[in-house]
């Protein structure tokens, strides 16, 4: 091995001065000066604050000894349990006080179908949000396809064949075709509230953007229970304008509200 020339180890000690990876080298020196830049320290560390640890673990296990961690301290699935009753609870709701007006008249096979889809959605997105700290997370595919549940199954209904029109509420009057869509969007989303809750109260551990948009498809498909059995209208012009669009708004609340939170705790 050679001792090589003064200049291939300035060219080493420029390159490790300036951060840059040197070029290889037979060169002893060269090699010394690589392995000592390695074993040098890079910086010195920083001071251990005992106090403020001891203050937010402290913080964290009052949080659970309170009634939130006592729910999140329920089994897996009598957490999801919870989200789907919330959402059969507002299907109830608006079965029995505010019921569309031809849900007498309605095609009762397609209705349970299209109400299997939703609920089976709100489980799907619901188990994602809630998925056990102790299992390998889920992967970015499959959480990606649960989170777009909430939009996926109100654009599949949309698109449809639609169901007969049987009464004349089943089409929107001439020139109210925004107001109406507007009205379902609104309600939809204030619908979405009850799951969006019990997802959000029963997660364990902080909230991630992942698991805000499996909150949101839970609550969006909550929202599309409501108005299956509240809104007549079956056109498919009014449910791509004020169903579908419940799931983006309540994607953009819930990723707007913790980017908001997130940078407030920093």
């Amino acid at each position: 091995m050679s001792r090589g020339s003064p200049t291939c180890c300035d060219r080493t000690a420029a390159a490790l001065r300036a951060g840059r990876a040197p070029a290889p080298s037979g060169c002893a020196t060269c090699q010394a000066l690589i392995a000592a830049a390695r074993l040098a320290p890079v910086g010195e560390p920083e001071a251990f604050d005992a106090g403020a640890a001891f203050a937010e673990l402290e913080g964290a296990l009052a949080a659970e000894a309170g009634w939130r961690g006592r729910l999140r301290a329920w089994p897996t699935w009598a957490r999801v349990l919870a989200v789907v009753l919330a959402a059969l609870a507002i299907g109830a709701l608006n079965a029995g006080f505010a019921p569309r007006p031809d849900l007498a008249h309605y095609p009762w096979p397609r209705l349970v179908l299209v109400l299997g889809l939703c609920f089976a959605g709100v489980w799907a997105a619901g188990a994602g949000a809630l998925w056990p700290l102790s299992r390998p997370e889920l992967k970015p595919a499959t959480a990606g396809v649960l989170a777009l549940l909430g939009l996926a199954i109100p654009l599949a209904l949309a698109l449809a064949p639609e169901a007969a029109a049987t009464l004349p509420a089943c089409a929107p009057p001439a020139g109210m075709f925004r107001q109406k869509a507007i009205g379902c969007l609104v309600f939809g989303c204030l619908c979405a509230v009850p799951a969006l809750l019990a997802a959000a109260t029963f997660t364990r551990g902080a909230l991630s953007i992942t698991d805000g948009l499996l909150v949101a498809s839970a609550g969006a498909l909550c929202g599309q229970v409501a108005l299956q059995l509240h809104c007549p209208i079956v056109g498919a012009e009014h449910q791509l304008a004020g169903h579908v669009p419940v799931a983006l708004a309540l994607n953009a609340a819930v990723c707007l509200a913790l980017l908001l939170k997130n940078r407030g705790a920093r």
